[in-house]
């Protein structure tokens, strides 16, 4: 158990350690518990290239191009999972120059990971599918002109006064 001076001491010096005060010192902290990045909220990882991530995302943006919100979230969520994906095929290259017991368990986790980013990557290809044919259907019943059903024909034979009242029919004024 600790004396008094120490439990005294450790105050002293913890008053002194206080982090980082620099906004670059603040980054580079923030990074501390970072092993792969696949639950990062960032996208890319130091080292990574962001030119090589917006030619990815502007393919799927081509393919994809997106007429609301939701299906930019689709094609967003479409490419930082294949970008992710290859960054466990990477990280899995190096993997596998470990001795094997340690290399078992970290495959174990990856191909955890590689599930979840590839569940991720259709599930937003479905969903984008889904949204475009959501949006054809109400496209095409907005402009749909085809009466709901067929016009009476006594109403047909009849003609209507300005009031909105039957005018009486003309015997053969057809």
């Amino acid at each position: 158990m600790a004396s008094p001076a120490q439990i005294a001491a450790n105050r002293r010096n913890a008053h002194k350690s206080t982090g980082p005060k620099t906004a670059r010192g603040k980054a580079i902290v923030s990074r501390n518990p970072l092993k792969h990045g696949f639950r990062s909220d960032a996208v890319l990882l130091p080292g990574e290239n962001p030119r090589e991530f917006r030619r990815l995302l502007d393919s799927f943006r081509a393919d994809y191009p997106h007429r609301n919100p939701a299906e930019e979230a689709c094609v967003l969520q479409i490419a930082v999972a294949l970008w992710k994906t290859w960054r466990a095929d990477c990280i899995e290259t190096r993997i596998y120059k470990l001795p094997v017991v340690e290399a078992i368990a970290q495959l174990y986790t990856l191909s955890r990971y590689r599930g979840t980013l590839q569940r991720s990557f259709f599930r937003a290809l479905e969903r984008i599918d889904a949204l475009r044919a959501q949006s054809k259907i109400t496209e095409q019943s907005q402009f749909s002109l085809t009466p709901l059903r067929p016009a009476s024909p006594v109403l047909q034979s009849q003609t209507f006064q300005a009031d909105g009242a039957a005018a009486p029919a003309v015997p053969g004024g057809d």
